[in-house]
């Protein structure tokens, strides 16, 4: 799970709703067992716990010192937009970025792979 905050936007897009381009700033997971949604420090530890859910579903008990009786980390409500990714995409590969852009009818996210010298993959024909 993805959560952009238009109160806490990391692009001047992202504060226009509707806009393209707006930015991730939460990344978080549900708890299998109690539903709570926990906040993932880092977008590689998400694509880590993405790439393995069906197989290691999420638990509280995987945050250090957190329980399912603690309290969520973030609660779902409609102050935000989030976006749910699939389960079990494979993890980016090493040095590339994968960047998610939420398009401007809120319809999807598109995901765009960065490689390591900083440039976008041109896809086309061979």
């Amino acid at each position: 799970m993805k959560v952009e905050t238009p109160e806490n936007p990391k692009s001047s897009s992202a504060k226009k709703p509707g806009a393209s381009g707006g930015s991730i700033d939460i990344y978080a997971v549900q708890c299998e067992k109690c539903f709570k949604w926990r906040v993932i420090d880092t977008q590689e530890e998400y694509e880590e716990i993405r790439s393995k859910f069906k197989d290691k579903p999420y638990t509280c008990n995987r945050k250090p010192g957190i329980s399912c009786g603690d309290p969520a980390d973030i609660e779902y409500d409609a102050t935000r937009t989030w976006v749910i990714d699939k389960p079990n995409i494979p993890k980016t590969p090493e040095g590339f970025k994968r960047n998610l852009v939420l398009r401007k009818d809120f319809s999807k996210l598109d995901a765009y792979y960065v490689a390591p010298t900083g440039r976008l993959p041109v896809l086309g024909w061979p």
